[in-house]
């Protein structure tokens, strides 16, 4: 009989407050904005139906405050709410606190291996949280990790087998959600729901 190991279930932070449009990679500071305050609020809802019981998140403002609205939802401890440094935002190098849309003409995303520009490749950073999501000892309990777009999108092509971006399946702010169901090994991640506005029923 196969033992069930849990189900993990891979969020992009909600939409971080950020007026001024720059891109903020490590950068402290950049909470939810309201509208991602309200997302993550959806997102932990439907999250709650799952039963869930452990969070293990990036260290960044985003990534936390989202965790927390989901661990406040949830029902989930202080003790089972866990920051891991491996799921961090990818290195952006010098370009953190410029304009998006000058790195969007410089540096031409998605930032692919082989790029010029001082930044971690989306594959280095999907293939971080791939390693990181494989350690995790889940001991048969459905648990949640908030981490970034770069990560998220990266890892979902490289377990998938898909070309990346091919499909443009981009992780939306908050709302997209994936499971992967590790049987034996990390075995498979694929989208299970774009829990986007009225669409968590």
């Amino acid at each position: 009989m196969r033992q069930n190991r849990g189900n993990l279930y891979l969020v992009r932070h909600a939409e971080a407050e950020n007026p001024q449009a720059v891109i903020y990679g490590r950068l402290p500071g950049f909470g939810l904005s309201a509208e991602g305050r309200r997302k993550a609020t959806e997102l932990a809802a439907w999250l709650r139906t799952q039963g869930i019981h452990r969070i293990y998140t990036s260290p960044l403002n985003r990534a936390v405050e989202t965790a927390r609205i989901i661990a406040d939802v949830c029902g989930i401890a202080s003790a089972d709410h866990v920051p891991l440094e491996a799921l961090t935002e990818a290195d952006m190098g010098e370009w953190e606190g410029k304009s998006i849309a000058e790195f969007d003409v410089a540096v031409k995303w998605p930032h692919t291996r082989g790029n010029q520009n001082a930044v971690e490749a989306i594959e280095e950073s999907g293939s971080r949280l791939v390693y990181a999501i494989s350690q995790l000892a889940l001991m048969g309990r459905n648990s949640v990790v908030v981490s970034h777009e770069d990560l998220v999108a990266g890892a979902m092509c490289i377990i998938t087998g898909d070309e990346l971006f091919a499909s443009r399946k981009i992780p939306k702010p908050g709302g997209y959600l994936l499971s992967v169901s590790p049987v034996g090994g990390l075995n498979y991640l694929h989208a299970i729901a774009e829990l986007m506005a009225g669409g968590c029923a």
